[in-house]
């Protein structure tokens, strides 16, 4: 992975927002690597016994997405199937945040915290869209797809 750094736009700055997300840092999307990022790259190098430079090299990444998901294919790993009615908040949660990043999703209200209606009816869709069978099931093929999507639109970042 290549390095991330303050003031730096970089089409990697998503994979290191989820990452960051993942790990429980409150962060929001400004298109730019600013100083509220810098903070928590900082405070997870620490964490994670790496020096606290805010300039994230392959030591940060590999500390930030080992066991979640590959630099390649965000997401694929470990991930659980997420049927229709699902009220697993944190999987469910996970596939919000894919889903309201990615035109044509971005920015939908009134999507469910749960499984329901609505948020299967953009898996669905964005499942056609990525030429996988369009059942509303999230399993490996719609992870990977979602990993791939977010990782090259760029539609966030840190």
């Amino acid at each position: 992975m290549p390095q991330v750094q303050l003031q730096r736009q970089h089409r990697n700055s998503a994979r290191l927002w989820l990452g960051l997300r993942q790990r429980g840092y409150g962060l929001v999307g400004t298109g730019n690597y600013q100083r509220n990022t810098e903070a928590a790259v900082r405070d997870f190098q620490r964490r994670s016994r790496i020096n606290p430079s805010g300039i994230v090299g392959p030591k940060t990444w590999n500390a930030l997405l080992a066991g979640t998901y590959t630099a390649s294919d965000i997401g694929v790993r470990h991930r659980p199937q997420v049927l229709p009615g699902s009220r697993d908040k944190r999987v469910v949660g996970q596939l919000r945040t894919y889903l309201l990043v990615i035109s044509p999703y971005q920015g939908a209200s009134g999507v469910e915290d749960w499984y329901g209606p609505r948020l299967q009816g953009m898996v669905r869709d964005f499942q056609r869209r990525a030429g996988i069978k369009a059942s509303g099931i999230v399993g490996p093929r719609t992870w990977a797809a979602l990993g791939r999507a977010v990782a090259v639109t760029g539609a966030f970042s840190c």
